[in-house]
């Protein structure tokens, strides 16, 4: 059944398999696809539940736990080639080794997240991809994995050619009551606060701003987990201004 598997164990005693039971899988597959009817099995009693006259027994507990030896054949950081056994709207899970899936979230897909739905919708079951581990978690067992980590991430590379206090110049993307989005390089946007338009209170208006106008801001400070950058033209017009006063003096 979609629950189990019933065993005769003799005349006398029925015997009943639970799902979990069948495979150390996270998210078995339907028991039919692990044993067949009349197969001969060797299984292990795990219960005796006189009230329901029912032997619980186990598939999978002849077998080693594989999550116990995970970590001697897999590290974080390390890279598979492997290939997609499931599918789901949140990401791609995939086959690491013996009983063992790892999954890949969407946002792993890529580092352009509107690349991310494409390519899930593109994925399908059998396909071989290669992947990064990200994290491995025996207790939760479960394995993080990545597709993107594959290749360096755009927007750090970004801020290693152009630190926090440089200047850069871009394009406006987008104007909304909070602020400037602005365009820096190929998919890599920086964000300009109402407060960081300019060092002058009554000059801090969204609407002196156009989408396609280009400008030059300074990075001010780059959210590392959030992957952003934040922009001040204020910062910018401050620091030329300290420059100006120590050429010419007060």
């Amino acid at each position: 059944s979609d629950h189990g598997v019933s065993v005769n164990m003799d005349e006398n005693f029925d015997g009943f398999i639970q799902i979990q039971d069948l495979s150390w899988l996270k998210k078995p597959p339907h028991p039919s696809k692990i044993v067949q009817i009349d197969d001969e099995l060797e299984v292990k009693l795990l219960e005796i539940n006189k009230e329901k006259r029912r032997l619980y027994c186990g598939l999978k507990q002849l077998k080693e736990n594989p999550w116990d030896n995970i970590t001697k054949n897999y590290n974080v950081g390390d890279t598979i080639e492997t290939e997609i056994v499931n599918k789901v709207d949140f990401g791609i899970f995939v086959k690491i080794f013996d009983e063992i899936d790892g999954m890949v979230h969407i946002s792993d897909l890529s580092w352009n997240e509107k690349e991310n739905n494409n390519i899930l919708n593109s994925l399908k079951k059998g396909d071989k991809i290669k992947v990064k581990i990200l994290e491995i978690n025996t207790l939760k067992e479960r394995i993080s994995l990545s597709a993107k980590h594959l290749l360096e991430d755009p927007v750090q590379n970004f801020i290693s050619q152009n630190p926090v206090k440089s200047i850069v110049s871009g394009k406006i993307v987008s104007v909304d009551e909070k602020g400037v989005t602005v365009n820096l390089a190929e998919n890599i946007n920086g964000f300009i606060k109402k407060i960081h338009l300019s060092k002058n209170k009554t000059e801090q208006k969204v609407d002196r701003f156009a989408s396609g106008e280009v400008l030059d801001s300074m990075i001010v400070s780059f959210d590392n987990k959030l992957r952003k950058i934040n922009l001040s033209i204020k910062d910018k017009e401050i620091e030329e201004e300290k420059k100006t006063l120590l050429e010419y003096g007060s």
